[in-house]
């Protein structure tokens, strides 16, 4: 992906700092760029990049008012090839489909979101899996029903 990534290098005051942590919670390096930066592919080349290499597309936060499909593109192009959508943890079920009602014909999910520590875990999915592998685990969100506050 780093071949359709713009390096800009990142201002820790702004944005903080973008630390590569170990599963100790260590800090063993820092990313020295921006890494909200958008890539230079369509959302379409970005699915298929990512079946290329065996993994989910999972449009994130669709109900958000910025860097979403709902706020770039008002719509989910026919031709987008994806597992399921997200909704971030702030998503209303009636002002949304209100407001986007051809996004309600689709599977979600929630998750938090998270781009600070404590938020990590404010939204979650509990799935009903026959076995945890990845095949498991991309069937039930296939099915997902995310409930929404009213």
């Amino acid at each position: 992906m780093d071949a359709h990534q713009t390096f800009f290098p990142n201002s820790p005051s702004d944005f903080g700092n973008q630390f590569v942590v170990d599963k100790d919670e260590n800090i063993i390096d820092e990313i020295p760029y921006i890494l909200i930066n958008a890539l230079n592919l369509s959302i379409n080349q970005l699915s298929e990049k990512v079946y290329q290499l065996g993994g989910m597309f999972i449009p994130a936060h669709v109900d958000r008012n910025l860097y979403s499909l709902s706020s770039q593109l008002g719509i989910v192009p026919d031709n987008l090839d994806f597992n399921v959508l997200e909704l971030s943890p702030y998503a209303y079920r009636n002002k949304f489909f209100e407001k986007f009602p051809w996004f309600a014909d689709y599977s979600y999910i929630t998750n938090s979101d998270a781009h600070f520590i404590s938020d990590i875990g404010k939204s979650y999915n509990l799935l009903n899996l026959k076995k945890i592998d990845f095949f498991n685990i991309k069937e039930a969100l296939r099915l997902a029903i995310t409930k929404f506050p009213e």
